[in-house]
């Protein structure tokens, strides 16, 4: 468990990083209306593919592991073969529909004709992307976590940045990016099929059994889940995609990936911590967790903060190294900063109801969740466009995480907090007003290295000022599960 944790950590930041590369790359290759198209194409075929999947990737690795623990080959298959059915004939039905109904959908939905070449060039990615999801489900399912970071959140990942550079190094523009795009999860989907061959026993000469009711059962509240998740950057980009411009959608798309920078920090202790919470949960150990949960939260808090100051505070400087035409959305990076802080806050809310038996009341707040986002959106971005997407966001994400801490506090009789956050509080506020007081001035043509430099320092100060205030007995048990957890990897 531990070392399959490690392995998605490392996923975690690859994915993370060379997303942030991506946009910026892509930033500086096409306009602000052709970057705005990708990702409206984009997040229109991942829609569609978390339908076309439906959780039947995840049903598949509960099964493929049962069986595996079983030594059942043949169950193994079954599974298999049910899950690929399932999936298969969804994601065609879709990739045809979209691509054949891409004008009504570009015209009569979006407004926005060259969207339609967008989505019929995108419509492919959706049958292989399938594809990859449920071979490396199977992999996953015989407890090998390293082929599925090494497909799409290395492999995949390093070849889209790859073959977008040689897209436009050609000359070939937007829609050479999407097909470079298409590409690399084709060569992906060719490393996961290696890897599947290798891991999969030999098809037994027993007629294949389709199980179909217990792999729906199990995977549609997954689903539902997922289609609720999809409020996390998918949805609002759909809606600011139906309300505004391409232009709007490009920037926004921009603001959000400085803004969730350092979303890494908080998902990296979640992914470490997951296991042992449920642990701790299932031993009764009530006491151990209530200290977890703090301890958690708070290192969360602290290594986001002193980031997301810098982001928010350097925001118009650090969108103009995108380019000039996204600086616009400098405030829209700081309504967005504020939320993300929030949700850093609140630590791993969603993870404790989650891991401690409490699945569905966690559905129930994503539920609240994206229908506040979808109302504010609705209510807020026509007048006050992206900003106004950014509020819409921000606010719901921060009342759904405080909601769960409440519940968490209501079923399990525990909090994040304590006396001891006035650390991280004090030692970005010196920072805050010393970088406003002796950093260099916010100007759109600011220097990179000025930018890097100030920034650096001002994250060494606050580093000074914690470690000044001293770490407590439950600080460093997080510095030796980090240390550990880092070993294993």
């Amino acid at each position: 468990m531990a070392k399959g944790a490690s392995v998605n950590f490392i996923g975690a930041i690859s994915r993370n990083f060379s997303g942030f590369v991506f946009v910026f790359l892509l930033a500086k290759m096409l306009s602000a209306e052709e970057v705005g198209l990708f990702y409206l194409g984009a997040n229109i075929l991942m829609f569609a593919t978390i339908i076309a999947i439906s959780g039947v990737d995840v049903g598949l690795r509960r099964y493929i592991s049962i069986a595996y623990g079983h030594g059942d080959a043949k169950a193994a298959w079954d599974y298999f073969s049910t899950a690929a059915v399932l999936v298969f004939s969804l994601s065609m039905l879709l990739g045809v529909g979209l691509f054949a109904f891409a004008d009504l959908l570009a015209n009569a939905v979006f407004s926005k004709p060259q969207l339609a070449d967008v989505i019929r060039l995108f419509s492919p990615y959706l049958v292989i992307y399938a594809l990859a999801e449920l071979l490396l489900s199977v992999t996953q399912g015989y407890k090998q976590m390293k082929y599925w970071v090494l497909c799409l959140d290395v492999a995949n990942s390093i070849l889209r940045i790859v073959f977008a550079g040689l897209a436009f190094y050609i000359g070939w523009s937007l829609y050479g990016v999407i097909a470079g795009y298409v590409l690399a999860i084709l060569v992906s989907t060719a490393m996961a099929y290696r890897y599947f061959r290798r891991v999969m026993p030999e098809q037994p000469s027993e007629q294949r059994e389709f199980r179909f009711r217990s792999l729906v059962t199990f995977s549609f509240p997954v689903a539902l889940a997922r289609l609720l998740n999809s409020g996390n950057g998918i949805l609002e980009t759909l809606f600011l995609g139906y309300f505004l411009t391409e232009v709007d959608v490009g920037v926004y798309t921009v603001a959000l990936k400085i803004a969730v920078i350092a979303n890494i920090i908080l998902a990296s202790f979640n992914t470490m911590f997951a296991p042992i919470i449920s642990q701790l949960h299932s031993q009764g150990q009530m006491t151990e967790l209530r200290r977890l949960f703090n301890c958690v939260t708070r290192w969360a808090f602290s290594l986001s903060l002193p980031v997301y100051l810098l982001v928010a505070w350097y925001s118009a400087p650090v969108s103009a190294l995108f380019g000039e035409q996204y600086t616009v959305g400098a405030t829209c990076i700081v309504i967005l900063c504020i939320g993300q802080l929030v949700n850093a806050v609140t630590g791993p809310s969603g993870n404790i109801l989650l891991m401690s038996g409490y699945a569905l009341i966690n559905l129930w707040t994503n539920l609240f969740g994206v229908l506040l986002s979808v109302l504010l959106i609705v209510l807020l971005v026509p007048q006050y466009g992206i900003d106004g997407c950014a509020f819409a966001v921000g606010a719901a994400l921060a009342v759904t995480n405080v909601l769960r801490v409440l519940i968490a506090w209501r079923v399990l009789k525990i909090h994040p907090y304590s006396l001891a956050y006035w650390k991280p509080v004090v030692a970005g506020t010196i920072m805050v007003i010393a970088v406003g007081l002796l950093g260099p001035a916010r100007t759109v043509d600011m220097s990179v290295v000025y930018l890097l430099f100030a920034s650096l320092l001002a994250i060494m100060g606050y580093g000074l000022l914690l470690l000044g205030f001293g770490l407590d007995e439950s600080d460093r048990l997080v510095l030796a599960k980090i240390k550990t957890r880092v070993g294993k990897t």
